[in-house]
């Protein structure tokens, strides 16, 4: 909040959007963690969906 109150809208701008980022995620995971998992880890991917590790095992 500093930086809007302080007029430094850039600033704001990429901790909002961050903010939002992480709540989006937070939402996805809760559904299913298969779907944060990155594309380019088809070792960890193929675990996750096979049920071999838990979401928070990373």
């Amino acid at each position: 909040m500093q930086a809007y109150l302080g007029g430094d809208g850039d600033l704001f701008g990429l901790h909002a959007g961050v903010a939002v980022e992480r709540l989006a995620k937070g939402r996805l995971v809760r559904r299913s963690p298969a779907l944060l998992v990155d594309g380019l880890d088809t070792a960890y991917a193929r675990q996750l969906v096979a049920g071999l590790v838990g979401s928070t095992d990373r």
